[in-house]
């Protein structure tokens, strides 16, 4: 790794963000910038499920990022609470990531 790839990781095992509307638009582009800087990314979305999919397959193979793209309606109490619970099926495929997703000191929540 270049002294220049380490300075722009200054994330890495530090921090996990977990963005709202992560798709697409604002939100996709904050979750590579986070990414490409090291952190690990939740991507949350709403219905575009394969928009969220080539997200996390993006950052995994440009930048190694740990990712995994959850489906939730922030709108709803009670998708936040399983957005959090880690009680999602498609969290439990990366129950590290989902621990670091209620570990709120190292988290980066950002909703767009």
């Amino acid at each position: 790794m270049s002294d220049s790839t380490a300075q722009t990781r200054v994330l890495s095992g530090k921090k996990t963000a977990l963005i709202t509307g992560a798709s697409r638009g604002i939100g996709r582009a904050i979750a590579l910038e986070l990414g490409k800087m090291g952190a690990n990314v939740c991507i949350n979305y709403l219905s575009n499920e394969t928009a969220a999919k080539e997200v996390v397959e993006l950052l995994k193979h440009e930048y190694g990022t740990q990712t995994i793209a959850i489906a939730a309606d922030v709108s709803k109490g009670a998708e936040v609470e399983r957005l959090f619970s880690g009680d999602a099926t498609d969290i439990r495929a990366s129950a590290d990531l989902s621990k670091q997703c209620r570990d709120y000191p190292r988290l980066i929540f950002c909703c767009v």
